[in-house]
């Protein structure tokens, strides 16, 4: 199924759009559906291909298998193939721990994100792929203006409000200095690839069994790798800059990091395409303007370990999709105002636990501490699963 709508940029620009939202990750796909679906005329453009790999380990915690129930596309993550989560594996070393996760999933974004969209256009969605989009300062009219690229092509776009949800890179509001966000000190690097089955081997195919997020911890950052639909095995590491420089590549960093946990040999990733990212760590001042609204990754991210990221996404469409509708119908500051309040509560305050495992995951001496400290009690990892999903979970035996 082609997910293209039938008309270009030039007649994309012909109308004034009621929402026009850049980036077809979660965020933007569910948010530009929500808004269709309450008779909204929404724009939803993405400049990379689609499907496209995203560097993402692929997991879905329990709170975002929920907001997605409540956005009416409970089923949507099962029947895209996508294979029950249940243990978070620790391995710092040669020391190791399974906890139980309360529920998730694992699914490849190539598929979860073609599911949204397709769900999105279905809803009434006009899709552009491969189509650039950059925020113009000024406003006009009470309208955003919003250049749009495709290949050699160019026009000008004309919404009431504007939803820029194209992750941490956030090229779309370059212009708007005032959105600029704050990167972490030596924050990390995203690195990711997805394996075939037949690419693993023997070792790592028992490793990487089905039903476990796996999570190998090193002096250079760590490695998380969980299998997906299809045999697919998606692997997702957050480095240091200087340990990939050192390591000479993101393969040879991400082997390092393996190895030390005596994984042995990956398999056969001689010819594996693996994808990177901007500083991953980031946090932005605001994150709305005048008929403007950044959600998702780009309204600021950390470095999540179960699916915390994907939740994120999902809690925040849900937030701004009714803040938006109502800019849709009448614009008033105090909606930017609504959903900077928003933010800070619904997904901020969820960071705040990621923010401080990331900084104990900088230290493998005190992962190993820790990872003995739960093993003789249980119910740290209760706390900490806790925190981190809507339910507990346990440490497995």
């Amino acid at each position: 199924m082609s997910l293209a709508t039938a008309f270009d940029i030039h007649l994309a620009g012909d109308r004034v759009w009621d929402a026009l939202v850049i980036g077809a990750g979660p965020a933007g796909s569910l948010t530009a559906r929500q808004l269709a679906l309450q008779g909204f005329s929404t724009l939803l453009v993405e400049a990379k291909p689609f499907p496209r790999f995203k560097v993402c380990g692929g997991c879905l915690s329990q709170r975002a298998l929920d907001a997605l129930e409540a956005l009416g596309l409970g089923k949507l993550v099962a029947d895209s193939g996508s294979i029950p989560l249940g243990e978070l594996r620790l391995i710092v070393g040669p020391r190791q721990i399974a906890i139980r996760l309360p529920g998730g999933a694992v699914l490849s974004r190539q598929s979860l994100d073609q599911a949204i969209v397709a769900e999105a256009v279905q809803a009434g969605v006009c899709f552009l792929p491969e189509t650039a989009a950059t925020v113009e300062p000024q406003i006009a009219e009470s309208l955003r203006r919003v250049t749009l690229r495709q290949q050699t092509v160019t026009g000008t776009l004309r919404a009431k409000v504007v939803i820029c949800a194209d992750g941490i890179g956030r090229s779309s509001i370059r212009q708007l200095p005032e959105l600029t966000p704050s990167v972490a000190h030596a924050s990390r690097i995203g690195v990711g690839a997805v394996l075939e089955n037949d690419q693993l081997s023997a070792v790592a195919r028992e490793r990487f069994a089905p039903g476990r997020v796996v999570m190998h911890v090193g002096s250079g950052g760590y490695v998380g790798g969980a299998r997906a639909e299809q045999g697919k095995t998606i692997i997702a590491a957050a480095l240091d800059a200087s340990f990939i420089k050192q390591q000479r590549s993101p393969a040879a960093a991400v082997t390092a990091i393996l190895a030390a946990t005596r994984l042995g040999s990956l398999g056969d990733i001689s010819k594996v395409h693996w994808q990177g990212t901007s500083a991953l760590t980031s946090h932005s001042r605001r994150v709305a303007a005048e008929r403007l609204f950044v959600i998702g990754d780009s309204a600021g991210y950390v470095e999540p370990f179960t699916g915390e990221g994907m939740a994120w996404a999902f809690d925040s469409a849900l937030a701004a999709a009714p803040l938006v509708a109502q800019a849709c119908e009448r614009w008033t500051p105090a909606l930017a105002d609504a959903w900077e309040a928003s933010y800070r509560s619904r997904i901020r305050r969820q960071q705040y636990t990621c923010r401080a495992l990331a900084a104990l995951l900088r230290r493998p001496w005190a992962v190993s501490l820790a990872v003995g400290l739960v093993r003789n009690y249980p119910a740290l990892a209760d706390r900490i699963i806790g925190r981190l999903n809507p339910s507990r979970g346990g440490a497995l035996a």
